[in-house]
């Protein structure tokens, strides 16, 4: 990119992912492109800026908008602390603006400058303040903030909330900036405590995997890649399965004292059935109902595809036979019995959705109280992918610390091989 723009520490694209996602620490970020158009934002950014994030993420309120628009908003502008040292928020963002006027639709920039001379002492700072060195403020800088007009108990509206901002840089194959990612972390614990609640909040709203939203949905690359996946076809034979499903499936297995199992090509009906998924979730008391409830949408799903295709029964029915054969009275039993599943999945989805939550006992001796769990995220065949995308997205950090252990439970089963 041109040489004019500040030298920003480089991170690789995992890292923006880790932030993104809250690999670590839940805290408020996003990925903007070089132009300012915000592409990928956390909900804690969402709330952090003002989004209502009631019943709904309104991905508009942020998304594919430009981060100069957005912090001119007047719910947002009026909130914001004016500085009184250069590694302050508006000191930075002033400089980082003008540097990239070139770059920016005008009426962006004629907003922008519209705005922030509504105060005297920005437009002194737009007109002079780059004459101050900045040092390492261009990625480094204090953002002084009025807490969101909603679901703030911890503060005051009066007083602020402070975050150090970090920005950082990716680059393309070719050495071109490619975008930043910008994390806003806690400067105090009276912001921490109060990010941490809203956290919880939105989490228990919204469910874990919808912790990211994004301007372009890539299968492939939406979910963090340490969360487990799977492939299923049309009739729900496994097609596929990512190192961490694979490495958390060894883990149980071993936790467990069982076998594990040859994961592609078996069906996902037959995958639960197996002793490394089926003992963590029996011993909770929960199997027998998410077996239920698997094998009611595997029929409700098969039955509605070959009305619309017909030339699939042939093959639906050497499924179902298979499954009597394999599963015995187990699956007969519950694929005769079941009644329509009551849950709304959409026919018809660019983007993934939430269909359940799993618990898992992560070994015999585990306490019960403190299961793991894994929420299903799914993303269904189009016409131009045949397959379901299965991602399983640990709820919470416990869960995630519990899927960890499990990886390393798999890689302790590897040793005795590994050493011959």
């Amino acid at each position: 990119m041109a040489s004019d723009i500040p030298s920003y520490p480089s991170i690789p694209r995992i890292r923006v992912e880790d932030d993104l996602w809250g690999i670590g620490n839940y805290f408020p970020a996003w990925y903007l492109r070089v132009d300012g158009t915000l592409t990928d934002v956390n909900l804690p950014a969402f709330w952090l800026w003002n989004s209502l994030l009631d019943e709904h993420i309104h991905k508009v309120d942020l998304v594919g908008m430009n981060v100069f628009t957005l912090l001119c908003q007047p719910w947002n502008f009026e909130r914001i602390k004016l500085p009184t040292k250069p590694y302050h928020f508006w000191w930075i963002k002033i400089l980082v603006e003008k540097l990239l006027e070139e770059r920016l639709d005008p009426a962006i920039v004629a907003n922008f400058k519209k705005t922030v001379f509504k105060e005297p002492l920005l437009q002194i700072i737009y007109e002079s303040g780059d004459s101050v060195d900045i040092g390492r403020g261009w990625y480094y800088y204090l953002l002084q903030i009025k807490p969101p007009q909603i679901h703030t108990t911890l503060i005051a509206k009066e007083e602020y909330l402070e975050f150090w901002v970090t920005v950082e840089m990716t680059r393309t194959s070719t050495g071109d900036i490619a975008g930043f990612a910008v994390q806003y972390q806690p400067a105090d614990d009276q912001t921490r405590e109060q990010v941490e609640k809203e956290v919880q909040r939105l989490l228990a709203k919204h469910h874990r995997g919808a912790f990211v939203q994004r301007l372009q949905l890539d299968r492939k690359n939406h979910f963090h890649p340490s969360f487990p996946a799977l492939t299923k076809n049309r009739f729900w034979y496994i097609t596929s399965v990512s190192k961490t499903f694979h490495n958390m499936a060894a883990g149980l297995a071993y936790n467990w004292n069982v076998e594990s199992v040859a994961l592609e090509g078996m069906h996902f009906l037959e995958l639960l059935c197996s002793a490394p998924m089926r003992k963590p979730v029996e011993a909770l008391g929960q199997w027998h109902a998410l077996f239920l409830r698997a094998v009611t949408v595997f029929k409700n799903f098969t039955e509605q595809m070959v009305e619309q295709h017909p030339e699939y029964r042939t093959e639906l029915n050497k499924t179902i036979d298979y499954l009597n054969h394999t599963l015995g009275d187990e699956f007969q039993n519950a694929y005769h019995t079941t009644q329509p599943y009551t849950a709304t999945f959409p026919a018809v989805s660019d983007e993934p959705f939430y269909a359940c939550s799993v618990h898992y006992l992560p070994f015999p001796d585990a306490q019960k109280e403190y299961p793991f769990e894994l929420e299903s995220w799914i993303w269904i065949p189009q016409d131009h992918v045949s397959d379901y995308l299965l991602t399983y997205v640990p709820a919470n950090k416990f869960s995630s610390e519990a899927l960890s252990q499990l990886l390393l439970s798999s890689f302790a089963q590897q040793e005795p091989s590994a050493n011959g």
